[in-house]
């Protein structure tokens, strides 16, 4: 699971996931991802949860947004 929060928002918290890892989009800060918090229109980053982010370590995952 994952989710697009900016560095002024800070990293999300969920009540189900755990984020551990924050990346980079393609093209940031000036690719078309923005931040999923409400009246924020930040660049974002992506945060990946404990599984998403040992696969993107692991090489097994690709972040393409």
């Amino acid at each position: 699971m994952t989710i697009v929060m900016c560095d002024k928002c800070g990293p999300p918290r969920g009540r189900i996931h755990r984020y551990e890892r924050s990346v980079q989009p393609l093209g940031h800060p000036s690719s078309a991802v923005i931040c999923s918090k409400a009246n924020c229109g930040n660049p974002g980053l992506v945060w990946l949860n404990e599984i998403d982010a040992n696969t993107y370590v692991q090489g097994e995952r690709d972040i393409l947004i």
